[in-house]
């Protein structure tokens, strides 16, 4: 299977539809299969910055839509593990994000902020996904710059 698989390039080009598809119904957070934080960071061995304008487009509204239907319920589990999947690819983050940004109720949004207690006093995310710095043995791990710009979408700028 595509999402616990090594390949090429080629390979998770392949599978990275269905996966997103799986992904895109899935309603289940315990789904771990097809979870976000597991697909999305595919998209970078898929080549995602290298495919055509169309299909990047599409993949993108995709997940803006998803994430759309995510935030009209206060099911902050689902898209915190939406939004950690997206910080981990390579995906337009700021964009996605800002997005959505009116759609996420401030319910949802403080409960997500409940989890990362420290995070607000360090001035940046700092949890399961969210390390104080880069690794290069991690290909996975967002950048501190894309750790900034969920930081600021969550809590505000500093």
């Amino acid at each position: 299977d595509g999402i616990w698989t090594t390949g090429t390039a080629n390979d998770f080009y392949y599978f990275i539809p269905r996966m997103m598809e799986l992904s895109l119904r899935s309603e289940d957070i315990e789904d771990y299969q097809f979870d976000a934080s597991s697909v999305f960071p595919k998209f970078g061995l898929a080549g995602f910055e290298s495919w055509p304008t169309r299909q990047k487009a599409a993949l993108i509204a995709a997940t803006v839509w998803k994430l759309e239907r995510l935030a009209m319920v206060d099911d902050s589990c689902s898209i915190d593990d939406w939004i950690t999947g997206i910080a981990r690819s390579p995906l337009p983050l700021g964009e996605i994000l800002e997005s959505i940004g009116s759609k996420v109720s401030e319910a949802c949004l403080e409960q997500i902020r409940e989890w990362y207690p420290e995070s607000k006093k360090a001035g940046k995310l700092i949890g399961a996904y969210w390390y104080d710095e880069e690794d290069p043995d991690d290909q996975f791990r967002p950048s501190p710059e894309r750790n900034a710009i969920v930081f600021n979408w969550l809590f505000g700028s500093n």
